[in-house]
């Protein structure tokens, strides 16, 4: 058993000991390539969303996060893939669909950055490009509740699978950008 696995059962049981999270329904990933799509309102997420997942996953990380070398190291280790914000990181797409073609799951925040509340207009199309791209569906997750220091109490509501297969694999942000729509309402209705 790998140290990210032996991790996250540990934080994952003491989580459930103090109360931390709830899930909703099982949370099932499909065998293969999947892309994970949380909200993201808080850096607590991106801990809480990692250890619930039953699969190690990979995810995207802003470039920021890997400016502090031994945090970096740390995050890269754990999975991580830096992308550069605000502008098309060909190399970070790259290395996704690498991801994706080998049949490992990947996380992504459609949001980019963290926001309090789910705005359908200001998903990123990364998402559904990806899947158009490589096939692999869509995990939408709702996440929602109390974040406080010691006492949160987080609600974890996971979606059905999404395709794109209806999308050609390099099609243009005009077509991507409704279904990107359709996947950030999808999650804002998991947020309910």
């Amino acid at each position: 058993m790998s140290f990210c696995m032996v991790l996250k059962r540990t934080l994952r049981f003491v989580f459930k000991i103090f109360g931390v999270y709830s899930i909703k329904k099982p949370l099932v990933m499909p065998d293969g390539a999947c892309i994970v799509c949380p909200n993201h309102r808080s850096i607590f997420e991106v801990i809480l969303i990692g250890i619930l997942l039953p699969r190690e996953v990979r995810f995207i990380a802003k470039a920021e996060l890997f400016v502090f070398k031994p945090f970096g190291w740390l995050i890269s280790i754990l999975g991580a893939i830096p992308i550069k914000r605000n502008s098309v990181d060909k190399d970070a797409y790259k290395e996704a669909i690498k991801i994706l073609e080998n049949g490992e799951p990947l996380l992504i925040f459609p949001q980019g950055t963290r926001a309090k509340e789910v705005d359908i207009n200001k998903g990123k199309n990364g998402p559904v490009a990806l899947s158009a791209k490589t096939s692999a569906p869509i995990l939408p997750i709702g996440m929602y509740g109390k974040y406080r220091f010691l006492r949160s109490r987080v609600i974890i509501n996971p979606g059905e699978l999404m395709s794109f297969d209806d999308l050609e694999p390099d099609s243009p942000s005009k077509d991507i950008r409704p279904k990107t729509q359709k996947l950030m309402q999808e999650i804002k209705l998991l947020c309910e």
